[in-house]
């Protein structure tokens, strides 16, 4: 299946119903090309599961439409060529069920939506609680530091986040350590600096801690975290001189 994606202004009643009902469309591993169209999207208003992944998709993402998306739970973005900003909609309450969101593999630039700039009500209750389980927005170009008030939010429900190969700055944020449910912190080949902290401790349901190809320095926290994470199954760090991390007893590759 190839083609590209358009929508008119001139959709009938019935037809709008039709999308209105509808729950779940996938259409992924295709040849799609064009931009995702925003006021087709908007008539969704009862989907849950969008399955748009491995197509040509390129060009910005419409930012205001996805908040008429309030029931979509899963979202599949994943390689295409979508570029421009990652809309705060994504981590904002009006999409408070979303469960899987998965961006990585694209183009997109700029920071990491947290919710404290969120331009909508989140920015008056940024500590809103998100259901996101699965995150990834690897392999893109964005910048800046990690979304503290965005990781803050998902403290009880954020199990998979994965955010390698970008241009990501700053110290890993305290709020880390509150993702009482965190499986798998994946963070590689970015600009990360500071060190590695100790609170990475506290999550003992962590199964793979991936920092390596980034600027950490300092001691590894081998007593924080070497024996005492019993799921662990794989820390990757820099090991080594030229003030890179040191001295971790439990690393399986440096």
């Amino acid at each position: 299946l190839g083609g590209t994606t358009t929508a008119t202004a001139t959709t009938t009643t019935t037809t709008k119903q039709n999308f209105h009902l509808l729950q779940d469309l996938r259409l992924r591993q295709n040849q799609l090309t064009g931009t995702l169209p925003a006021p087709l999207f908007q008539q969704m208003t009862n989907l849950k599961l969008l399955y748009l992944d491995n197509n040509r998709f390129d060009g910005e993402l419409f930012s205001t439409a996805w908040k008429s998306l309030s029931q979509l739970e899963e979202l599949h973005l994943y390689n295409n060529q979508l570029s421009g900003p990652i809309p705060p909609a994504f981590t904002s309450s009006a999409m408070g069920k979303l469960r899987v969101l998965y961006l990585d593999n694209n183009q997109f630039t700029g920071t990491i939506p947290d919710k404290r700039n969120n331009p909508s009500s989140d920015k008056n209750n940024p500590s809103s609680s998100l259901s996101l389980q699965t995150w990834y927005v690897s392999q893109n170009k964005l910048t800046g530091p990690l979304p503290q008030h965005t990781l803050a939010s998902l403290q009880n429900t954020l199990q998979d986040f994965q955010f390698q190969e970008n241009g990501i700055t700053g110290t890993l944020p305290k709020e880390i350590g509150s993702l009482t449910e965190l499986r798998t912190l994946a963070g590689y080949s970015n600009l990360l600096s500071g060190v590695i902290p100790t609170y990475l401790g506290r999550l003992t349901h962590l199964n793979v801690i991936q920092l390596n190809n980034n600027k950490l320095q300092g001691e590894f926290p081998n007593k924080e975290l070497c024996g005492r994470l019993p799921k662990l199954l794989e820390i990757v760090v820099d090991c080594g001189s030229n003030g890179t991390i040191y001295h971790c007893d439990c690393c399986h590759l440096c």
